[in-house]
């Protein structure tokens, strides 16, 4: 790890020898700055973000329809909730009828932090076909819960 003293920048090399930025958080844990995937270039970027108050026990979903004939390929799934020592989790489902939660795709636990997950996950569009986000506050109470993903088509 090295450290430029006219900075508050801190960089580590990975097991690739790519060095990469590093933050540190307010207790002390290193954090790897990883920057988003490269979108192909002659595609589509998507963005899809879920933010809000989830309310004790509950779940608050929200749907992205893949466009008809469109390979969606999902590369980044990130999330996390705001503090108060519960628990939260926020879930990735492929919802191939359009109808239902679905299938998992990817699920990230968090209390009073966050989490991202790099993917390479591929679904086709017909018109009805969904990608959803879940939200979910597993104890009581209300607390903000964030989600989203990010892909290309």
């Amino acid at each position: 790890m090295s450290v430029n003293r006219n900075s508050n920048k801190i960089n580590g090399v990975d097991s690739e020898g790519v060095i990469r930025p590093v933050s540190v958080d307010t207790i002390g844990r290193i954090n790897v700055i990883t920057p988003p995937p490269s979108i192909p270039e002659d595609t589509t970027s998507v963005k899809e973000t879920a933010q809000g108050d989830v309310s004790g026990s509950s779940t608050s979903y929200t749907n992205y329809t893949i466009p008809n004939g469109e390979t969606l390929i999902i590369q980044r799934f990130q999330g996390g909730a705001e503090g108060d020592g519960g628990a939260s989790k926020v879930s990735l489902y492929y919802d191939s009828t359009g109808t239902g939660v679905g299938t998992l795709i990817s699920v990230g636990y968090c209390a009073n932090n966050s989490f991202q997950y790099d993917l390479n996950e591929t679904y086709i569009g017909d018109g009805t076909a969904r990608i959803r986000i879940a939200r979910t506050r597993i104890d009581a109470g209300t607390r903000e819960i964030y989600g989203r993903w990010e892909g290309y088509y």
